[in-house]
Parts: structure tokens; sequence; C-alpha cells
């Protein structure tokens, strides 16, 4: 739809727009309210002065106030019949806007008038007819895009000047609705964007993303909508929940049964309902109970799923009488069972009460009984020896009872996926987590109460980011209930700063210090060394140029925030002979991304090499026995994962880690899933180090000596090595793929090693240095550890030992003897070191 055919379908609400353009709608709105209030208050008071007039005993008693009231009837006539003139005419005016204003809303419940909702909301018609004649002068220019502007943290005065420089211009502006709705702001946005260079432009400037222009728009399409719902108390949706009279007279009572469960209703649900949350599931409710018989539902979602919302949701359709007609006045019930089961004596007593009160539901005719946590019901009722499936079997038969059973997805599989009663009388329903985009709709609500209650100010940015990052960061809890305590949380946090505007800055700091995470855009002195990554890691690896610049540009691409949100940070498999550098690789890593070397989480893979390894990671559910990777990353699950010699551990782990770096989570054996989308893996292993020793090696090295030669001018061939990884059946390919880089590790020169060894004892020079002492490294002492404290292969882990025995050692010796005190200065010759 061009820009002249979006201005030419205003025409259904041509009389609403004038009165807009003029005088306002919520203006008039007001004003109707304080005459309405005026005509009530000066029409009382004119009765009660005619009552006083009229009645004798009043006159004679107080005849003072009688007199006032005389006074004052005539006055207080002439201002009723006046305030009820301008009432009328503001009425009438009001009533002809509303005509039209409410002409896009679209009822829940057909109603006998509805009509056919025009092709573009009021929102559009209102900024179409703003008078400039350019859609994003036009857009800017109305009080729905200055909203939008305002949810996008735009200042009136930044949005003036580019207008001023932007001036009027051409533009080939196309507007497409999505599906069959009405054009509203966010569609009119998005071809803003796609549209107009300048507006594009005027966004990346303020760091606005064509995804956080659509979704404020959207924002403020949806208060508008809310508003209209609120403001149309004459519609069928509003009247309908008004309660009737009568209605379940023709049914039975009920009175052991609402001792011992709740009757959730439509207007007494206090479960909140917002966006899409629970709606495919409350129709497929609808669709399973509105059978003839076995109409019983088994809901089942992850632990902290809002699994009561479809139930809710129903409940209100069944109020609002938008129900099909079997379910027509029915009454839902929601059954918790723990009290029942603990107020039983004896299985007797249990089976006995449960039967009556089951029997009491059949008799009235009209109930859904829910059973909540059936899980845990059924457990209950088996430690009494009762096996409630059985027990209940003829009701899940009958034709005059409805039933829903409410489980965990975990306790699902364990007790109930595979019960042939279960799967003959039960249709599964799975109800899923929210998402980032389901969960929009309830944060912007709560958003809104947040401003209203506490006087802060969020941006769409803001909420996007509280959304994502719930959703990334914290895997404990579900959406939208996570993201809605981390919104609670910016609040105080907000006040308590004096900063009561909330922005995407401010909710990537507040994650950034709960999780360790640096997230957000990199800047200042954490940009620089990004930038110089290479350098860093240089500080603390000798020898390894290839690895550490594969490394930084994975690093770089994690922290830019460009991967997959859905993967672990980043996840690198590290190849090489022991003593090369790979566990130092791992440590810097941790210090730069996390800025602590304890936020490794270190497993030796060589200990999960048998049969029961996956059990011992993942937990064992019939002992209850949870899983030495499932605790590891609950209680911290932000960091570095080191799996030391990968190589060693059995298939099955490799599957686990093929899907964890796939998903970036798993499932234990509790059916719960354990999150790894905020670690940064990486697997080390000595696989084909003999290969890798082959490629380097000098050809004219003595075999006989201890130092390995290493030809520098050669290259290690990568694909060589992985190839043959592959045909020894070492790694698939599918796992070696999963990895963001395979690094490979070239075994150490001499002179690497040298390196290596003065910067061992340049840590203990340091420690000597505290007790008086300078330590002299000169190339004698250097040379004699090169000689004696590596290992072909071992690499430079024997370094450390031949410090402690043969210079730590001597000098200990030697200060003991008194030969060196403080203030001395200690050079050892090489007759002293052997």
């Amino acid at each position: 739809m061009t820009y002249e055919e979006l201005q030419a379908s205003t025409v259904p609400y041509r009389y609403a727009l004038c009165v807009e353009h003029s005088i306002k709608g919520s203006p008039l709105l007001k004003l109707e309210r304080v005459l309405r209030y005026a005509v009530a208050f000066f029409l009382g008071t004119l009765i009660v002065i005619s009552i006083l007039e009229t009645l004798p005993f009043v006159a004679v008693q107080f005849p003072h106030i009688v007199r006032i009231a005389v006074s004052l009837h005539a006055g207080i006539q002439s201002l009723t019949f006046l305030s009820i003139g301008f009432w009328t005419l503001t009425a009438l005016l009001y009533a002809s806007f509303a005509s039209e204003y409410f002409g896009d809303t679209r009822p829940i419940l057909t109603e006998g008038d509805a009509r056919n909702v025009p092709k573009i909301r009021y929102e559009i018609a209102v900024v179409a007819t703003t008078g400039f004649g350019d859609p994003t002068l036009d857009f800017f220019g109305s009080r729905f895009g200055a909203r939008v502007a305002e949810r996008l943290n735009l200042a009136p005065q930044e949005v003036l000047t580019y207008l001023n420089e932007r001036g009027k211009q051409p533009l080939s502006f196309v507007v497409l609705p999505l599906k069959e709705e009405s054009i509203g702001l966010a569609e009119y946005v998005g071809a803003m964007f796609d549209t107009d260079p300048t507006f594009q432009q005027f966004c990346a400037k303020h760091e606005i993303s064509r995804e956080d222009a659509v979704g404020a728009g959207e924002w403020v399409s949806r208060m508008e909508t809310t508003h209209k719902q609120q403001l149309r108390f004459w519609g069928r949706d509003a009247l309908g929940r008004i309660p009737g009279i009568g209605k379940d007279w023709m049914y039975g009572e009920t009175a052991l049964l609402e001792r011992f469960a709740e009757e959730l209703g439509g207007s007494s649900t206090s479960v909140p309902l917002s966006g899409a949350i629970g709606k495919r599931e409350a129709s497929e409710l609808e669709r399973v109970l509105s059978r003839g018989r076995e109409a019983n539902v088994l809901l089942v979602g992850e632990a902290g799923v809002p699994k009561q919302i479809p139930l809710a949701r129903l409940a209100q359709k069944i109020a609002r009488g938008d129900i099909l007609p079997p379910l027509e006045h029915k009454r839902m019930f929601v059954f918790g069972g723990t009290l029942f089961v603990s107020s039983m004596k004896d299985k007797n007593s249990f089976e006995e009460e449960l039967i009556r009160m089951l029997t009491e539901a059949v008799k009235a005719g009209n109930i859904i009984f829910v059973f909540d946590n059936f899980d845990t019901f059924v457990q209950g009722a088996k430690a009494l020896g009762s096996d409630v499936l059985r027990l209940i079997d003829s009701f899940l038969t009958s034709p005059h009872i409805q039933i829903i059973a409410i489980a965990e997805m975990g306790m699902y599989h364990a007790l109930f996926e595979h019960d042939t009663t279960v799967g003959e009388r039960f249709e599964v329903v799975r109800m899923e987590g929210a998402g980032i985009d389901g969960s929009l709709p309830v944060l912007e609500e709560e958003a809104l109460r947040a401003e209203s209650a506490n006087g802060v100010f969020f941006t769409f940015q803001a909420v996007r980011s509280i959304a994502e990052s719930a959703d990334r960061y914290f895997f404990d809890g579900t959406m939208p209930d996570k993201a809605i305590d981390l919104l609670k949380e910016m609040v105080p946090l907000a006040l308590t700063n004096k900063h009561p505007l909330i922005g995407r800055e401010q909710v990537l700091e507040l994650v950034s210090k709960k999780t360790g995470i640096k997230t957000g855009v990199a800047k200042g002195e954490e940009r620089t060394k990004l930038l110089k990554l290479e350098e860093t890691l240089h500080e603390r690896i000798v020898g390894q140029d290839d690895a550490i610049i594969a490394i930084s540009g994975a690093l770089r691409r994690a922290r830019s925030g460009i991967g997959n949100p859905n993967r672990p940070i980043g996840s690198f498999l590290f190849l090489g002979p022991t003593g090369v550098g790979k566990t130092e690789t791992t440590k810097a890593l941790a210090q730069v991304f996390f800025n602590d070397e304890a936020s490794i989480n270190r497993l030796d893979m060589s200990e999960y090499q048998t049969d029961d390894a996956l059990n011992r990671l993942m937990g064992i559910f019939e002992n209850g026995k949870t899983g030495m990777l499932s605790n590891m990353l609950r209680d911290k699950p932000y960091g570095v994962l080191l799996l030391d010699e990968f190589e060693k551990t059995n298939k099955d782990v490799h599957d686990l880690f093929l899907q964890i770096l796939d998903e970036g989570f798993f499932t234990d054996a509790t059916g719960k899933k354990v999150n790894a989308r905020n670690l940064m893996i990486i697997a080390t292993s000595n696989a084909a180090s003999d290969l890798i020793w082959s490629q380097l090696q000098d050809q004219n090295s003595d075999i006989q000596t201890r130092v390995p030669k290493i030809d520098s001018s050669k290259k290690i061939n990568k694909d060589v090595i992985i190839t043959e990884i592959i045909n020894r059946g070492i790694f698939r390919p599918e796992l070696l793929n999963r990895f963001d880089g395979v690094v490979v590790f070239k075994p150490l020169s001499a002179g690497e090693l040298k390196i290596i060894a003065g910067y061992m004892l340049q840590k203990l020079q340091k420690r000597l240095k505290e007790k008086g002492l300078e330590l002299v490294i000169n190339d004698t002492l250097l040379d004699y550890l090169v000689s004696v404290g590596q290992d072909p292969k071992f690499g430079a882990r024997p370094m450390n030992r031949a410090i402690q025995e043969k210079v730590e050692q001597v000098i200990a010796e030697k200060m003991l003897r008194g030969e060196i005190s403080a203030g001395s200065k200690v050079e050892l010759t090489r007759e002293e070191l052997r």
C-alpha cells in the first residue's frame, strides 16, 4: 500500500479525525467526564433542595437551612440545565468520535453490529492526516510518533534537529500488512526504515535497530488497544464479564469438592494473562475437553513453566461465554492433593474420600476437575498403598466429568510416558516457555505498572534487552517469569542511582554484575584489550603463534555478539603434546574473558571411560543421585569448562557434548534442562601428538638427545592431523565440526623452553625479593634448566619440578648454612646446580 493509498484509507475515520486534529480525543473524553460529574452533582443538589422545600417539619425545625435552600434553588436549577446542555453536546460529539475511533477494535466475542475492520488502524489514520504530505514528517508530527520516539529514547530536540536537516523528501513509501491484520504502527515504522535512508541513518546514529524501531511501534499500538478495551464498556466482551443469575441452579452441590479444591473462575483468577502465553494450550484444552467421552488432558511442562495460565485462559473463556457448547456453564476446580493425602490416615480412607469427591463432581454435571501436581499426588497415594490411576479409571471414561492432570516434564517421562492407562485415557498437551517474543507483551505491561508505581521510564530497548538477557544468561526458571524478576530488579537500581530512565545499557550493566559475563558493546579499556588480545596472550603463552591468532579471532567474534546465542559463548578443541601451553592458554582465556582464573571448571575426562560415565555426569533417576556435570553447571553456570584429555572418554559422553556444543544445554536424568550457553568450553587432547611431532621435527636431530630440535621453517598441516584423528576413530567429524575452532599446539623448541624457564624464574625471583634476596637470572641458569627440565613427551611440565629440586633446594641450603641473608645477591653456578 502506497502512502497515497494509505491516506485514502482514512475515510472510515473522517469524523473522528476532525475531532482528533481540532479538539483531540483524550481531552474531549476528559471534558465529557467532568461535565457528567457536574450534571450528577447539580442534579443531586437540586433534588435535595426540592425535598427540603416540600417537607413541613424541616421548615419548622431548621428554618435557616430552608431559607438557604430557597435562595439557591433558582441558581442550582440554572446550573443543572446548563450543565446538562453542555454535557449532552459533549457526549454527542464524543459519541460521534467514538463511533469511528473504536472502528479498528477486534472483540473476542462476535457482536450483532460487527462491521468490516478498516485496512488501517486509527493511529495510522492520525499519522497519515497530520498534514505534511511526507511519511516521516507526518509520523514524527503526530502524537503517536512522539510516543514511539519517546520509547526509543529519542529526545524531542534530537528529532526536531533531524527533521529540520532532512526536510521534505520524495519517497517510494510502501507498507505491507502482516497477515490479515490492519496496518498499525509496527508495519508503518518498518516501511519507514526500509524506504527512508535518512531515517535509517538517524536510527543507526542512536544505535536503534529495525527490530527496536518496529518493536517500539508495536508497543505503542498495544497500549492504544488496551486503552480502547478499557473505554469500550458497552461491548459484549465487557458485558460478558458480568456474572449471570441462576446459571448454576440446575447443577448439583459440590460441598466436599469445595473443601479440598479451589474454584478457578474467569473473573476471580489472579494469574496474569498477557500476550500469547498459553493461548495455544488453552485451545487444545478446549478441543479435548469438548469430546463426548474420555475428555481428559495431561498438561506437562518444565518446572517453572506457568501451567496455570492455559487453565486461567480457559476459565475466562467459559465465564465470557466464548466457548464451545459442551463446555458452557462449566466450573473448574483445582485440586492440590497434598493437603488431601496428608489428611488421610490410611489407604481405605484415602480411596473412599477421593471416590466420594469425584462422584460428587460427576453428579454436579458441570465440573472440570484439575489434578495439580498430579505426579506428586500419585506418588503420595502410592506411599499409602493406593493406585490412583486404577482408582479413577471409571471417572476418566465418564461423559459427565472432564479431568485435567498437571505434571512436570521430568516426572511425566519417569511415571506416565510408558503407562498404557495414561496413553489410553489422556491426551498429552505439552506447554513450552514463552520465549523472547512471547514474553515482550508481558514485560511491556509490567514496565507500565512499574512506571506508574515508581516514576521510572523504560525504553523499548531496555525491555527487549531484559527479555533477551533473561533468556540467554539466566537458565533457572522460565520465560517470562525470570524476565519479570530481572525487570523488577531494575526499578530499585534506577531509583538508587537517581536515574529514572532505564535503557539498554543499564540492563546490560546489571546482567554483567550478576553473571560476571561482559555484555553489550565493548568500550574503552575492554575494546583495547580485545584488539590487542594477541599481545596479551603472548605475555603468558610462548611459541604458539598460530594458535593465539586463531583463538583471538574467535574470542573477538564471540564478544561482538555476532555468534549464535543458543550455543556456548565459545568452544575450542586444543590438540597438541603435553606441556606445550594448552592449560596455560585456558587460564589466560579465563582471565581475559571472565577476569578470574577461578572461573574454570575442570573435568578430567580420563575418569569417564567406563560404561557408567554418562550416568555419573548426568545423574541417575532411579536412586535420585545427581550428576557431576549437572551439579557443576548449576552451581557455576558462568565461566570456562575445561575438558582435560577429552579423547579418553567414551562415545556416549562425546554424544552428550555433541548436543551441548550444538544446542547449549542438555537434559539431566530428572528431565530438567541444564544450561551451558554461558560457558566457554575448551577440550584438550593429546590425540595425534606423534603426527604433530613428526611434522615439525628436524630430520637432522639426534634422537638420543633429551632436547627436541624443531625445524622452525616447517608449518603444521592441520588438515592432515584432523583427517588422521578421524581415521583413527578418536573423534567423529560431526563432533569436530561443532567446535568453534580446532587449534593445534606445536611442540616447544629449546629456545621457547628457555623463555618459559625465564618466566618461571621471574615468579621465584619475586618471592625471594619479599625476603630481601635478589636472584640473578642468567644464561647459565636458563640453559641448565632447559637441559634438565624438559622431556619430549611432557614439554615444559617438568620445568617447575626442576626449579624446585635444583634451584629452590640450593637456595634453601645456602640460607640454612648462613651463606646468604637479607640483602644478598644470589647467583648460582653450574657446579652448585649439580
